[in-house]
C-alpha cells in the first residue's frame, strides 16, 4: 500500500518524544470526512494532529512522523484535570504519569459512519499497524504486541471526555482477529509447511486466540446479564468472551436450574 505524505505544521505536533518510546497505537474517529480531518491537522491554529488518517476507501495519509509526538489524545499530566489519563480503565495507561501522546502512535479513521469502519478501513488499518510495528522496531528496537492493552481506543485513554472515540460500535474483535491472522500468515509466508509445522502454527494460533480473548471486556449488550449471573452465583464473570469448556457449560446449566430439565 502507499502512504501519502502531508506534513502537519510545526505548532500542531511536538518534535521527538522527550525520551519516551512509543509502545501503544491509539485509534480515533476524525468525527467527519478524511479530508476534513486532514484540513484540521494542516490548520496551524488547530493545535491538533494524528500520525495517520485512513479514508473509507482505504487510502492512508501520514501527517506526523512516528518519531515525533502527535497532539491526538487531548491528554494532560495534571491529575486534577478530567483529561488526565489516570481515569483510563487500562492499568497500562492509568499508571503512567506522563502525557499519553508521548507514548502513543495515533490513527484517525475518516468517513466512518456511526463508528462502523468499512472493509477497506480495516484492511488498511491491519496493513498500517504492521507497518507501524516494523518502523518502531527499526527506530527503537521494540515490538508492539498485538493485544488490546497496546492497540487501544481514544476512549480508553480519556474515557471522561472522549467516550465516543472511535465509537462504542467499533468492531474491536474483528480488527484484532484480522491482525492475529495476518501476523500468523506473515510468520509462515513463503515456506512449504510440513504437517508438524502446520500443527505447531495451529496450536500457537489457538493459544494466542484464547489468551487474547481472555483479556477482552464484556460486550455492551451482555453487561447487564453478566452482572445478574454473578449476583446469582451462576458465573464468576471472568473471561466473558473466552470459549467455555464442557465442565464450565455443565456448571452454568446446573447452577441456572437446568437440573430440573434432566
Amino acid at each position: 500500500m502507499q502512504i501519502t505524505q502531508r506534513p502537519a505544521p510545526p505548532g500542531n505536533f511536538t518534535l521527538n518524544r522527550l525520551g519516551t518510546i512509543p509502545d501503544h497505537i491509539s485509534l480515533h474517529t476524525t468525527g467527519n470526512t478524511k479530508q476534513s480531518g486532514i484540513n484540521t491537522v494542516l490548520n496551524p491554529s488547530s493545535g491538533v494532529s494524528y500520525h495517520f488518517i485512513i479514508g473509507r476507501d482505504g487510502s492512508i495519509t501520514q501527517l506526523v512522523e512516528i518519531r515525533n509526538t502527535a497532539h491526538s489524545n487531548g491528554t494532560t499530566s495534571d491529575r486534577n484535570n478530567d483529561r488526565w489519563h489516570g481515569h483510563s480503565p487500562l492499568a497500562e495507561i492509568r499508571t503512567r504519569n506522563i502525557n499519553a501522546n508521548r507514548y502513543t502512535i495515533s490513527i484517525g479513521f475518516g468517513d466512518m459512519t456511526n463508528s462502523n469502519p468499512s472493509p477497506e478501513h480495516l484492511r488498511s488499518a491491519v496493513w498500517l499497524i504492521n507497518h507501524i510495528r516494523n518502523e518502531v522496531r527499526n527506530l527503537y528496537g521494540i515490538n508492539i504486541p498485538f493485544t488490546r492493552e497496546r492497540i487501544i481506543g481514544h476512549d480508553e485513554v480519556t474515557p471522561r471526555t472522549r467516550w465516543f472515540c472511535p465509537g462504542i460500535g467499533f468492531p474491536w474483535d474483528e480488527l484484532m482477529v484480522m491482525l492475529w491472522d495476518n501476523d500468523r500468515e506473515k510468520e509462515w509466508e513463503g515456506e512449504e509447511m510440513t504437517q508438524e509445522q502446520f500443527n505447531k502454527m495451529f496450536q500457537a494460533a489457538i493459544s494466542e486466540w484464547m489468551a487474547n480473548r481472555g483479556t477482552l471486556p464484556p460486550s455492551d449488550w451482555a453487561k447487564a446479564e453478566l452482572e445478574k449471573a454473578k449476583e446469582l452465583g451462576i458465573s464468576d464473570g471472568k473471561r466473558p468472551r473466552s470459549f467455555a469448556t464442557r465442565e464450565e457449560v455443565m456448571a452454568v446449566v446446573v447452577r441456572a436450574g437446568g437440573r430440573n430439565m434432566l
